[in-house]
């Protein structure tokens, strides 16, 4: 996990990434976390109920009933 000065340090990278503007930086990383949630959200469609012996992470678990 990333320790709380390597976040500052991506903070600041994605913040120089747009040149400063700290809107088009969180925008950036909204959109980065819409696609990666997307692609988590395809590849649990993609592995099939066998393998994954019927069972869902507590984490998908909990992310499904939010979006009830």
């Amino acid at each position: 996990m990333t320790q709380p000065n390597e976040w500052d340090a991506a903070v600041d990278e994605a913040v120089a990434a747009c040149d400063g503007d700290m809107r088009a930086a969180l925008c950036a990383v909204l959109i980065a976390n819409a696609y990666l949630t997307a692609e988590v959200e395809r590849l649990m469609d993609a592995v099939s109920y066998g393998f994954t012996r019927g069972k869902t992470s507590p984490t998908r678990a909990a992310a499904m009933k939010f979006e009830e």
